[in-house]
């Protein structure tokens, strides 16, 4: 799940970093958000070509963030771009 302050990411919160940390006591549910975010997602324009969102996605990420004029606007993984690609056929 993205976090997302002023239209802008901020870092990412990934559900497994959570239960692992609230399993090995490493955290708690009165924890801030913050705490629990990791880096954030690398970004994309809206208007990016799919051959560069492909890139993106097999850099390593498993989703990018979407941007249009600067603010985040949603998240596209790698299921979009496959969905994408297979309406083409």
């Amino acid at each position: 799940m993205p976090v997302i302050e002023e239209g802008h990411v901020l870092g990412i919160v990934y559900d497994d970093t959570v239960m692992k940390k609230l399993l090995t006591r490493q955290a708690s549910l009165s924890q801030s958000t913050q705490e629990a975010m990791g880096v954030a997602l690398p970004s994309l324009d809206a208007k990016a070509d799919i051959s560069e969102r492909y890139k993106q996605l097999t850099a390593g990420h498993n989703a990018v963030g979407v941007v249009r004029d600067g603010k985040a606007i949603g998240v596209l993984t790698k299921m979009d771009v496959i969905a994408r690609l297979s309406m083409r056929t």
